[in-house]
């Protein structure tokens, strides 16, 4: 028997999401983005919530992977935090060209100094980063779209396979293993916005008169330069607009591999349905979970790579975030046909203003699929699914 455990916390317009697997044998926890735009105050509070559920009887206990979608602070900064509560046995985390480094630091230099002074490291050079924040042992991969394909595999000290680090091609399926065998599966897609760094460089090295884009970058990497241009910085990154304003998205899956018998499912602790020998759902539907972050779904084509990307999966998936806190500029209207259940997380149930969520969003989604469960800052959505996995043979492990 597998049981699985995932929510959705209480950040209002941020992102913070936690899994749990747990066999007979054996367990492994996630967490996907881990931020507010409330500050870090809210964030870390949530954390500290995480702490007391997850609290084991070691002395700090472990998170077996945690993964970035993108550097925006209301979805990262929680993450010094987690580092300090909790051993992060992994970090997986978008592989970032020059350009994009210029759009996270311009990014994070807008949202304040002081988050810039936490967070820009974990931009650069994420190896540095996370050895100060106690995570020497951490094994860190970065998601290319270009990178070599790597399909190596490390046991775990509780008999389940994590890795590779190092650049991985987000065309690999990464697998939870347990006795050779893949029982549940994480699929990622990068997106690349190269619109938006063009546009975010452009208007940066113009409004700031900086000749070249290596001097740009090494100026965002210097705290006295950002402090003496922050009120410059900020105008230039925001009047670009939210569709602008990042140029990479890590999206994820998670969900059983191979195929299952779900017995109990239940969501926000109430009984949903109880599934004793039922198998409807899981030939209609999975129970998996998809991610994605702040990613640009609005156009036919970088929606249609998102399908292609994530088939043989997309069926497989029950409940799907919606990317951006529910802006317009994000969804395709496809995306309320994935799952059964849909997530935003905001600070309003519909925005006054009209963004996040928008009310286009929320009831196209109404419209497909019932009301969306909307995540705000009072108001966390959990789920918990028993099920028991069939592994087929052409599932093994990687040596």
């Amino acid at each position: 028997m597998i049981k699985h455990y995932r929510q959705q916390w209480a950040v209002g317009h941020g992102f913070f999401h936690s899994g749990k697997i747990e066999t007979d044998t054996a367990s492994y926890r996630y967490v996907y983005d881990c931020g507010s735009h409330h500050s870090n105050h809210l964030a870390n509070k949530r954390v500290n919530e995480l702490y007391g559920i997850e609290s084991l009887d070691s002395d700090k206990p472990s998170i077996d992977m945690v993964v970035i979608s993108h550097f925006h602070a209301d979805h990262i900064n929680g993450v010094p935090r987690l580092f300090q509560q909790f051993k992060i046995r992994q970090l997986v985390l978008p592989f970032l060209s020059e350009d994009s480094q210029i759009v996270a630091l311009a990014q994070l230099a807008a949202t304040s100094p002081n988050a810039w002074n936490e967070l820009h490291e974990l931009v650069t050079n994420p190896r540095g980063w996370v050895n100060q924040h106690n995570g020497e042992e951490t094994l860190i991969v970065q998601i290319s779209e270009n990178a070599g394909e790597v399909e190596v595999h490390r046991e775990n000290d509780d008999g389940l396979f994590i890795g590779p680090p190092g650049i991985v091609n987000h065309n690999s399926t990464s697998g939870i293993c347990q006795s050779q065998k893949v029982i549940w599966n994480f699929k990622f897609f990068i997106q690349n916005n190269s619109s938006a760094s063009q546009s975010v460089i452009q208007k940066l090295q113009s409004s700031l008169s900086i000749p070249s884009r290596q001097i740009l970058l090494d100026n965002l990497k210097n705290e006295t330069w950002i402090k003496n241009n922050w009120d410059t910085i900020k105008k230039c990154y925001t009047g670009l607009g939210s569709s602008k304003q990042n140029a990479t998205t890590l999206c994820m899956f998670s969900g059983p591999a191979g195929d299952y018998q779900l017995h109990d499912a239940r969501i926000s602790g109430k009984p949903l349905c109880y599934f004793q020998d039922c198998w409807w759902i899981h030939l209609h539907y999975g129970i998996g979970w998809l991610g994605t972050g702040d990613a640009e779904l609005k156009s036919k084509t970088n929606f249609q790579a998102f399908m292609n990307h994530f088939n043989g999966h997309i069926e497989k998936t029950s409940t799907t975030s919606i990317p951006h806190h529910g802006s317009i500029n994000n969804y395709h209207p496809k995306l309320g046909e994935i799952g059964f259940r849909h997530t935003i997380t905001s600070d309003y149930a519909v925005d006054p203003k009209g963004h996040h969520p928008s009310p286009t969003v929320v009831s196209d989604i109404q419209a497909k699929c019932g009301t969306p469960i909307i995540v705000t800052k009072s108001s966390h959505f959990s789920e918990r699914f028993f099920l028991e996995i069939n592994a087929g043979s052409n599932l093994k492990c990687g040596a």
